[in-house]
């Protein structure tokens, strides 16, 4: 991982990227994120937003750190990342046609 410390606090470089309005479903929303990390080597989370709002947040490996589902359980090396980072550095935002 790339992850940016500043002032005594570590942060995470994430990407966003939202879905075309035609677009959604998680193993989509996957291969997005796989696509992402695959063209810039410096991410560490990329968030795939879909259009009604929905959105996962992947790692390179593919676990979800994040969700809109706040009921969902997310498994201990996602909770062990969140623990690790303050929060999130922009590395931009890509919009789908």
């Amino acid at each position: 991982m790339a992850l940016i410390e500043r002032d005594g606090k570590v942060y995470a470089r994430k990407l966003w990227i939202f879905m075309g309005p035609r677009e959604w479903g998680n193993d989509l929303m996957r291969l997005v994120a796989r696509e992402a990390f695959a063209s810039d080597t410096s991410l560490d989370a990329v968030q795939v937003n879909e259009h009604a709002g929905w959105h996962l947040t992947f790692l390179r490996d593919g676990t979800i750190v994040g969700t809109s589902n706040d009921q969902a359980h997310l498994d201990d090396k996602a909770t062990e990342f969140l623990n690790r980072i303050y929060g999130y550095d922009l590395a931009g935002e890509i919009r789908r046609p």
